[in-house]
């Protein structure tokens, strides 16, 4: 039989364990709880604010209030509501704040003083989405009108509208020119500023809910029902990955620093951790209800979840002393810094996100005299249990399976073995030397839940051919009497359960039976009373 036309066996594939702690999941699990407060209405929006790490801001009902995140303790508030009020966010600088509302209008407020700067009149529905631009001069407001819109912030004015969704629009996220907004008429629009129109349309396949846009502009993620997919913008919109592991809803998504680590937050009551490398879930936080909003702290370390029923919880971690010395670092060479002074580590390669980025290295070619590797087909190795199996050897096949030291090889030779009708064949005609290892292996893991059922009728084989040749080896003789007694141990184990599940029948038949009896009861009372 040719290599080509064997098959490698595969391992035997069992349900898996729980996974063991790793770092990141450590990590994660140093968020502490430290405020669980009742709101007078759902939590529809959380930010942090830039230039503060540790101040976050909730909207919630007809306020947005204000939260110190490592205290947990209530600063203050802003009420100058109407009606419901939506998105409050954060100017980059952390010095203005603009929110939406029921009513339709946009409001500024300076956080100096919690006094409005600016009455921004437009939309004829619910606005839902206000945030400013990394400009920090312009703002864009979307609403259930349909509409969005763009506003110069010093003047006061609306300078363009964009008319293109065609049901509500409930999320946006803004970049330096391009702006993204998601909408339930399932698609999400990328617009262009500077021409008053959209460049790029995307179908999400269902109402969107939330969007988020990585800082290089060149990675969209969008979230509607429970589809989350990313949007590679660099090659005309190609979606490069779906995942869906949420039960319910996302309604929200926020993104690491650095764009490392994505969070989502859904009806389920669950936030996930996505690794933004291949978009794995690694890790899973849940609340006790639905969430509406999440947000992770500039500074990493605090969760701030907002939910349907109102409640806000905080969760904060506690920083190493060599977080606290980088952060300190960086505050230090951030004060340093002269606009328009080159640092001497400066990039001088192509800007992150850009095609020349992406695109360095492809025109390279190798010096002369540089030593060229080739691929080669490379033909399949085989195990050494295989090569064996491959040529009808099962005692050897049995034998090199037993040399790995590994349960999980033994038991996928045993099977195969099985299956072929050639257990006999490798099991008897051993030598002491050879039936040793065998005997050390049977009785170490008869007992094993995940291989009993096999090994146990194995070790029944192997006793039965065996057992004449007791009295002549004292090693072997030892690991037969204790392969006996592990079976013995194991036979008793299983009686013990086979009567606790026919007590526990009989409990179970006695509750059913006290049951209709007692509505038997109840129905000859009724009649006896009609």
């Amino acid at each position: 039989m040719s290599t080509d036309s064997y098959r490698k066996l595969a391992p035997k594939q069992f349900p898996r364990l729980p996974a063991r702690l790793t770092a990141e999941n450590r990590y994660w699990r140093r968020f502490k709880t430290t405020l669980l407060e009742q709101q007078i209405g759902a939590v529809t929006c959380v930010a942090f604010n830039p230039a503060k790490p540790g101040e976050v801001a909730i909207t919630s009902s007809t306020r947005v209030v204000f939260y110190d995140a490592t205290s947990g303790k209530m600063k203050r508030q802003i009420s100058k509501f109407k009606d419901v009020a939506y998105s409050g966010t954060y100017r980059s600088d952390g010095k203005l704040m603009a929110a939406g509302g029921e009513s339709g209008i946009i409001q500024i407020f300076n956080m100096a003083d919690r006094g409005i700067l600016r009455h921004l009149k437009s939309h004829t529905r619910p606005a839902h989405v206000a945030m400013f631009s990394p400009n920090k001069t312009e703002i864009m407001s979307a609403s259930d009108d349909k509409s969005v819109k763009q506003w110069d912030l010093g003047a006061g004015k609306l300078v363009s509208t964009f008319n293109e969704h065609e049901d509500y629009v409930r999320c946006g996220a803004t970049g330096t020119d391009l702006w993204l907004t998601g909408s339930y008429d399932h698609q999400l629009k990328l617009w262009d500023t500077r021409t008053s129109r959209s460049v790029l349309t995307l179908d999400h396949g269902t109402q969107v809910e939330a969007v988020a846009m990585f800082s290089n502009g060149g990675v969209l993620v969008s979230a509607g029902s429970t589809q989350l997919k990313v949007w590679d913008l660099l090659s005309g919109g190609k979606l490069l990955h779906r995942a869906s592991n949420h039960q319910k809803s996302i309604h929200s998504l926020c993104l690491h620093e650095g764009s490392s680590r994505l969070l989502s937050g859904g009806l389920d009551g669950h936030v996930k951790v996505y690794d933004t490398t291949d978009y794995s879930v690694t890790q899973n936080i849940k609340f006790p209800a639905p969430v509406l909003a999440a947000a992770l702290s500039p500074n990493r370390r605090h969760i701030v979840v907002g939910m349907t029923t109102g409640l806000l919880a905080i969760r904060r971690r506690e920083a190493k002393a060599e977080e606290d010395v980088e952060e300190a670092s960086k505050k230090a060479a951030a004060a340093a810094w002269v606009p328009g002074r080159a640092t001497l580590t400066a990039s001088t390669g192509p800007r992150a996100g850009s095609k020349g980025y992406f695109m360095r290295g492809m025109d390279a070619s190798a010096p002369v005299g540089a030593v060229t590797v080739t691929r080669s087909a490379k033909k399949p190795k085989l195990k050494e249990y295989d090569v064996f199996l491959r040529k009808f050897q099962y005692q050897n096949a049995l034998d090199a399976a037993l040399r790995t030291g590994r349960a999980l090889t033994v038991v996928t030779v045993l099977e195969e073995l099985s299956r072929r009708q050639s257990l006999h064949i490798a099991l008897r005609g051993r030598t002491a030397a050879s039936l040793e290892p065998l005997l050390r292996f049977l009785t170490k893991n008869v007992a094993n839940p995940r291989y009993a059922t096999l090994l146990s009728s194995i070790s029944h084989v192997v006793l039965d051919l065996y057992t004449p040749v007791i009295g002549r080896n004292a090693t072997i003789d030892a690991l037969l009497v204790k392969m006996r007694d592990e079976l013995t141990k194991e036979l008793r184990f299983e009686e013990s359960l086979m009567q606790l599940q026919g007590v526990m029948e009989m409990l179970m038949a006695a509750h059913v039976g006290a049951g209709q009896d007692s509505s038997m009861r109840e129905e000859l009372e009724d009649a006896q009373q009609a």
